[in-house]
């Protein structure tokens, strides 16, 4: 706003150069809180469509119309949502067609920080345990062709900024979300503080290649069937170990 506005607006309401800055203060804030309402209303909505408190599940046309309105594909094969960070954040995905060795998706995340309209379904991502960060798997392409930086990049939903966080692929979080675990080319587990920090061996991969950028292939995501068991995809075969946060 234009100082001479400022000044007719003092001059109209009374209010001293002080008071007037802390007058926008609590509308900004008041803004501010109105948007966190605005997103808080449409995830509580989209809960009541999905209506779990946790865990994954497919969705009929009229649910997935219901969610995505006119952001839903005209044609799809098939649609999900799952629960995240204790029903803080959902994510909704759409299959449109799969085709060869690859499927055309799209996804969103809704959440009551904000909602990220572009959500990275081709690759692994999970969501922290306070639903404010987004950690997906990466792939930047290099100047030699076919060659790609691969990394763990996380999102802060609340301002959008990404950066990364570790030179590894499919990320998963903790049972008690102190960790993010992802897997390295050799297949190996390993764990990372979720605020940052060097990563720690977990588990020894077989050295088995299931490392192939181009075609967003890389060693599956850890799973957690338990708070005390990791279920690890070695290959062809599946290992459960004992999980201690």
């Amino acid at each position: 706003m234009p100082r001479h506005s400022v000044v007719a607006l003092v001059a109209m309401t009374g209010l001293s150069l002080v008071s007037f800055a802390s007058f926008a203060s609590v509308v900004s804030l008041a803004n501010a809180g109105q948007k966190v309402a605005s997103h808080s209303k449409e995830l509580a909505r989209i809960r009541n469509v999905v209506a779990r408190e946790f865990g994954c599940r497919d969705l009929s046309r009229t649910d997935a119309k219901a969610i995505l309105g006119l952001r839903m594909p005209d044609a799809f094969e098939s649609a999900g949502a799952c629960i995240h960070a204790g029903g803080h954040a959902i994510s909704v995905w759409v299959q449109i067609s799969c085709g060869g060795d690859s499927c055309r998706a799209e996804g969103w995340l809704f959440s009551d920080v904000r909602p990220v309209w572009a959500l990275p379904v081709e690759n692994d991502y999970a969501i922290s345990a306070d639903g404010r960060h987004l950690f997906y798997t990466r792939l930047r392409p290099t100047k030699s062709l076919g060659t790609y930086v691969v990394d763990v990049a996380r999102r802060d939903l609340a301002t959008g900024v990404e950066k990364s966080f570790a030179s590894c692929a499919s990320p998963a979080i903790s049972p008690g979300g102190a960790w993010l675990l992802c897997r390295n080319e050799a297949n190996d587990v390993l764990r990372i503080p979720i605020d940052g920090g060097k990563p720690r061996l977990v588990a020894k991969g077989t050295g088995e290649r299931t490392w192939t950028p181009y075609a967003n292939y890389f060693p599956s995501a850890v799973a957690f069937p338990a708070a005390s068991t990791m279920e690890v995809g070695m290959g062809g075969s599946v290992r459960y170990l004992t999980w201690r946060e």
